[in-house]
């Protein structure tokens, strides 16, 4: 019996590389305008326009618990919970197959990533790389106070 596997797009935000199921992934643009959002719950960096429709772009290094991202090259736009959402991220690199036996909750080494991820992998090169949960990011922004403008509703690519 062939392994289940599953595909991700693996990115870098403020230097740590980590991935997300590629069925989220919607597409990634080059860098669009930030524009910040008063108010907003740390961890959203701002609304970004992409070809007229408005998202919230999320600060990928603080979900994982790293500090906030002074620049980036890339928005990873994202599907979750009926909204499209823009991870701003350093650089998109490589899809990467894994099979779901290779992956692993967190430990209690990796608590800065638990806001953000529930399981990890182990890349080819051996490096450990976290796999963002874009429902359990989502929950995290449901339990903090936040203003309606601060989440930016649709978008239809």
């Amino acid at each position: 019996m062939m392994p289940v596997e599953d595909d991700y797009l693996v990115f870098a935000a403020a230097g740590q590389k980590c991935a997300l199921p590629a069925l989220d992934v919607r597409e990634v643009a080059r860098l669009l305008p930030l524009m910040p959002v008063p108010g907003a719950c740390t961890g959203i960096a701002g609304i970004v326009n992409l070809r007229g429709h408005v998202l919230t772009a999320l600060d990928t290094a603080v979900l994982l618990g790293l500090p906030q991202m002074s620049s980036c090259a890339a928005n990873i736009i994202v599907a979750a919970d009926g909204r499209f959402y823009s991870l701003l991220a350093d650089a998109a690199g490589d899809m990467l197959r894994l099979p779901r036996e290779s992956l692993h909750p967190l430990d209690a080494g990796a608590q800065m990533w638990r806001g953000a991820s529930s399981r990890i992998c182990r890349s080819p090169q051996g490096e450990i790389i976290p796999l963002l949960d874009m429902p359990r990011v989502l929950q995290g922004f449901s339990e903090a106070p936040k203003k309606e403008s601060a989440v930016a509703r649709e978008y239809v690519p």
